[in-house]
Formats: C-alpha cells, structure tokens, sequence
C-alpha cells in the first residue's frame, strides 16, 4: 500500500517567505496547500514556478482578519506553517501603518490557531515570529549582551502599539496556547532579516521591507554604503528548511531562534562586487566602518534540535543580489 504524504497548511504562500516554505516542503515530499491574498497570485506564482502546477493547492483567502478565515483551507491537514502576515512595505512607497500591521497580523494569527484548534487532525503549529519577539527595537540587556529563547521582548502590547514593535504577535500564540492547552504543539520560530533570491513577484517595485533593503545596496542608490543599522540575518531558504525540520523535530522547545550570523552593509556589498563586475557601477562601495553592534544572538539550539546548516552569507548575498537583477531585467 502507498503511504499517502502529510498535507501541510502553508499561509501566505503568495509571500517572500511563504513562496520559499513550500519549495522546501515539495523537496521533503509532503503534500502542500497554499493560501494566497489576491485572485492573480496562482497565475504569477505557476509562471514562476511551473513545477508547482498538480503539486500546490492553492486557497484564496482575501482578509485573514475575518473570524473562521481559515476553517476551511484547514480541514484534513496534519501540519500547519503559519507564515502570513502584513509587512512592511518599501522605503518608497507609503508604508503600511505599523499599527494596522500589528492588528492584522495578531487577528491573522488568531484565526490560524482557532482553526487549526477545531482540526483534530493537526500535529503541530510552527509560527514564524521574528527576533524582536527577543530583544524588541534595541538592546535593553546592556553591552555584549547574548540573547537566547529564554529572552523577552520587556514591551508590553500597548508599549508595541505605541513604539510601533511588531515583534509582539509572539504573545498571540503564548496566550492562545496558555488559554487552550490545544491538541497540537506549537513551536515559534525566531528569524532576524530575511534575506535571499527572490521568484514570487513580478516586479521590484513590488518588493516587501528585507529585499527591497537589500536592493538599494546593489542598485546604484548610494555611491558608498550607509551606515548599518541592522545587524543580523538568515537566508530565506534556510528559514524554509527550519520551518519544514521543525514539523517533525523530537523536541519540546517553544521557540527556536533561526540566524545565520552578523551582518553589516559592508558584507553584503564585499560579497556582491566581485560576481557582478557588470553592475560596479551600481553596487555600493564598502563605507569600512566597524560595527555598532553591541549584543550577539545564539541560534546553538536551531542546530543541535533542527539539524540546521546555514550556508554561507556569500551564496545568500549573491543569489539575491542574481535574482533581484534578473527581476529588474538586467540578467537573463
């Protein structure tokens, strides 16, 4: 008799992240149902990733804020990935009220774990939450500080509100599963940056915070690299593969922070230069200043429990640096 594959419940497979998530998920063999914010993301995610068609159901779900959202797209999964969230948009554009972010991304989250509470068929809930669920806007723990699962956020939901954190929806699921006691685990994921190739859009006018930050250093915005202000990040695909280790990892951990290491504009621009000698003329040049950083964070657990291997920042600077220049139609 065949042995029929897992179905796991991917939301916001139309995202950077969540496009990512089921790549990972078909390479392990488990069986993917998707959902998806607009009518035309199935046409641009199949042109993209053809291999996709027959493999991915694919659900549309307009607002995830409306209550039982995702009852439906939920039924007969035994894992659920939960992925979508509002972000923020580019530096560009008018961005998205942190605010309203928060609120939707809490209400999402919400309705996600109400559904997957009402399906006795799910296992285990893996939430994608962020490092600043950890240490929150800055480094509140003084100098050389290293941040661990066992650190919180100090904010409390209305400080978030009034700081425009957004790394408080990791209380959502604390909450919900303190409340509860569902039938299924839940583990939250802790990434920083997210950074890597980039295939769900059509556009990089369309680019969401990460890549579109990463897209100024390359693009011939600067002559010389700004000042870092971010100082930590994982590759995209590393994040998948966490989140697809961690549906069936022999582990009672609720949280597991996913880095790959530091980062400085200066590293990602060092590591770019040298493969695109095409574009020197738009890639940043190094500003050679040290950086400020003063705390480190131990992702120790994402290996010993997950069996993680980061790759090295090379590969991730460089094929998003490769994918962000064929979006823009200057690769073939």
């Amino acid at each position: 008799m065949t042995q029929i594959s897992p179905l796991v419940l991917v939301t916001g497979i139309n995202g950077f992240l969540g496009s990512h998530t089921v790549e990972a998920l078909l390479a392990h063999g488990y069986r993917v149902r998707g959902t998806h914010q607009s009518p035309q993301d199935p046409n641009i995610l199949l042109h993209n990733r053809p291999s996709w068609k027959d493999k991915v159901e694919m659900v549309h779900i307009p607002d995830h804020r409306i209550p039982n959202a995702y009852d439906e797209a939920i039924r007969g999964v035994d894992y659920v990935i939960h992925v979508a969230a509002e972000v923020h948009s580019n530096g560009e554009t008018p961005g998205i009220d942190p605010h309203h972010t928060l609120t939707v991304s809490i209400k999402g989250t919400e309705n996600a774990l109400s559904a997957a509470f009402k399906e006795p068929k799910v296992k285990r809930f893996v939430y994608v939450s962020s490092d600043a669920a950890l240490k929150g806007p800055k480094n509140y723990n003084g100098d050389g500080y290293v941040f661990t699962e066992k650190d919180w956020n100090p904010l409390t939901l209305q400080d978030a509100k009034t700081s425009n954190d957004e790394g408080l929806n990791y209380t959502t699921v604390h909450n919900f599963f303190a409340t509860h006691k569902p039938h299924f685990e839940v583990i939250a994921l802790n990434p920083p940056l997210i950074l890597g190739p980039v295939f769900h859009l059509k556009s990089v006018n369309q680019l969401s915070f990460s890549a579109w930050f990463f897209w100024q250093l390359i693009n011939g915005r600067y002559d010389i690299a700004p000042k870092t202000e971010i100082f930590n990040y994982v590759d995209v695909r590393d994040l998948a593969e966490s989140e697809v280790l961690a549906l069936t990892a022999l582990t009672k951990e609720p949280r597991v922070i996913i880095c790959a290491g530091d980062l400085t504009n200066d590293k990602i621009v060092n590591a770019v230069l040298p493969h695109f000698p095409q574009f020197q003329d738009k890639i940043a040049k190094p500003n050679g200043q040290l950086s400020t950083c003063n705390y480190q964070i131990d992702a120790s657990l994402s290996k010993s429990v997950l069996g993680i291997k980061y790759r090295p920042h090379e590969e991730t600077f460089c094929d998003a640096a490769a994918s962000l220049y064929r979006l823009a139609g200057l690769l073939s």
